[in-house]
């Protein structure tokens, strides 16, 4: 069956940003011209295009160096999807898992019989409304046409379907307890819950505009050998002349179009693969494995975007498949990773619940969870952003509550040296600009009638913990206002209460007074004796 284009999205186009120098931009461009050369010579009808613009970006190299302005150019990678015989790639389909068969176990009662009958007393009224009797002088309330008990079916799920109706009790209780000897002797319910579908990952081609719902993609089936099975690779294709979208398998491909060689898919994650150096590595892992590094390498170097210097998921991939970075990562992590890994089954079930498969991004991810499956080159990214997506539904914007309505204003003036006390209402990690660079830490502080913040790599910050009472000393760095709320923003934060901070180092080291020694001859004379002459200090003949 093919899919109608009401079951599109709004249109987006998806991109991905690089920072190069001019060499790096030069070969890039040989690079892809290349690419299009080879697709070309296999009938591909697309276009490759890459756009620059001249920019820059700080980052500081090392610890205690100062941050470096680089300059080089931002880079996309854009183009139209191929056409082959009047019909354009939208997407290929990655098959996330396997089908599920349906549950065979009650939600409510784990022992019970997933499925069994049972006879309800009905009431039949004018124009075939049914009313269920919940008691005995029910039927004598209404003008009936038929008074009936009827046999249903009763799915794991709890929901009803209905058998047969029967004039008396007994021919009910009769036709039900032989459904039910029936389901006990290994017979096949008549109606059975569905079973569970794969989940999918749509990976668009470059220029694609728009995007397909991934619940509207049918696992395994394709629309021209009409055959559902496990399939390695799927297409949406869309005619261009009447936009009737069909799916269509990898092998069944050729022949739907016409073509006399496989045709040219290029999106965007195996176009970065081609454009880096190739070496042969892990390609899928499990999922909990990535949940567990990925949470104790952002708790320890906070989080990176895929346009940094070096990416949160590069880390956990150094980490995964244990090169000399890995290593190194690992001993500044491996005290988060028991956290990481309890975390993991919890941020799986929270995302299961509350993301919205409506939206294309959540819809990838939940299908991600759901396979428990994580392709390392298409998929990695997508797999360890999980943990931001927790953290943004955990730290969701509260109910309002009564309390709320208390006057919140800014202390003091920007540039007045203040000393508040409060509560730790906020604690957060928050990297810098180099993954060497040393993690920062985000305070909010309720002050009663004021709320502070600060960001502060001192000592202090990193011994205290959400619902402490603490007294900071600072300048007032500016006001500003978070979801309504005044907050006071403070620089250079001082803990008054010193005895419960932790001392820091000396930032430079202690150099040892060193005395300089007399000269001295480079050959030690040897001691003569005191009577010696210089005629006896000669060989003895």
């Amino acid at each position: 069956m093919a899919t109608t284009p009401d079951e599109f999205d709004e249109p987006t186009r998806p991109t991905r940003d690089w920072f190069m120098s001019a060499e790096e931009l030069a070969a890039t461009r040989a690079k892809i011209a290349k690419l299009q050369r080879r697709a070309e010579a296999k009938g591909f009808t697309g276009t490759l295009e890459v756009v620059a613009e001249a920019a820059t970006r700080t980052h500081t190299p090392a610890i205690g160096s100062l941050p470096v302005v680089e300059h080089g150019y931002q880079v996309s990678i854009t183009g139209e999807p191929p056409s082959y015989g009047g019909w354009r790639f939208l997407a290929a389909v990655d098959i996330i898992g396997t089908p599920q068969p349906a549950p065979i176990t009650r939600e409510d009662d784990q022992d019970a019989q997933p499925y069994f009958h049972r006879v309800e007393e009905v009431l039949l009224a004018a124009g075939g409304k049914r009313w269920l009797v919940t008691n005995p002088q029910q039927p004598a309330m209404f003008s009936l046409d038929q008074h009936l008990w009827s046999v249903v079916q009763v799915d794991p799920a709890g929901d009803t379907h209905l058998v047969s109706d029967h004039a008396d009790r007994a021919g009910a209780q009769q036709a039900a307890d032989t459904l039910d000897k029936h389901l006990a002797a290994g017979g096949e319910p008549r109606f059975k819950l569905p079973d569970q579908p794969a989940g999918v990952v749509l990976r668009f081609p470059l220029g694609a505009e728009t995007r397909l719902n991934a619940s509207a993609v049918r696992p395994g089936e394709c629309d021209h050998c009409h055959t559902a099975r496990h399939r390695s690779a799927t297409y949406l294709i869309e005619n261009d002349d009447t936009g009737e979208i069909k799916q269509v398998g990898k092998n069944c491909l050729k022949d739907f179009l016409g073509h006399s060689t496989m045709p040219v898919f290029l999106d965007r994650d195996s176009l970065e693969e081609r454009l880096a150096i190739s070496i042969h590595q892990p390609s899928a892992w499990d999922l909990e494995s990535v949940l567990t590094n990925a949470w104790a390498v952002i708790e320890t170097h906070g989080w990176r975007p895929s346009g940094a210097t070096v990416a949160t998921k590069d880390l956990v991939a150094h980490v995964m498949i244990g090169t000399n970075r890995g290593v190194e990562l690992l001993d500044s992590i491996a005290d988060k990773l028991p956290e990481g890994r309890a975390m993991a089954a919890r941020i799986a079930t929270d995302l299961t619940a509350r993301l919205d498969p409506a939206q294309p991004y959540e819809a990838n991810l939940l299908a991600i969870i759901s396979g428990g499956v994580v392709d390392r080159r298409k998929h990695l990214g997508l797999a360890v952003s999980a943990i931001n997506a927790w953290r943004r539904l955990d730290h969701a914007p509260a109910a309002p509550d009564p309390e709320a309505a208390r006057n919140i204003t800014y202390a003091g003036s920007v540039g007045d040296k203040l000393t508040l006390t409060g509560t730790i209402t906020v604690v957060a990690a928050v990297d810098g600009y180099h993954y060497n660079s040393p993690e920062r830490r985000l305070l909010v502080i309720d002050c009663g009638e004021h709320v502070a913040k600060t960001i502060t790599s001192a000592a202090w910050a990193y011994n205290v913990e959400r619902g402490d009472t603490l007294t900071v000393e600072g300048t007032v760095k500016a006001h500003q206002d978070y979801q309504g709320v005044a907050q006071t923003v403070l620089t250079r934060p001082k803990r008054v209460d010193q005895a419960a901070a932790v001392e820091m180092p000396p930032l430079h080291p202690v150099w040892e007074a060193v005395q300089p020694t007399p000269p001295h001859s480079r050959f030690q004379e040897a001691p003569l004796a005191a009577t010696a002459t210089p005629a006896t200090t000669g060989l003895a003949i």
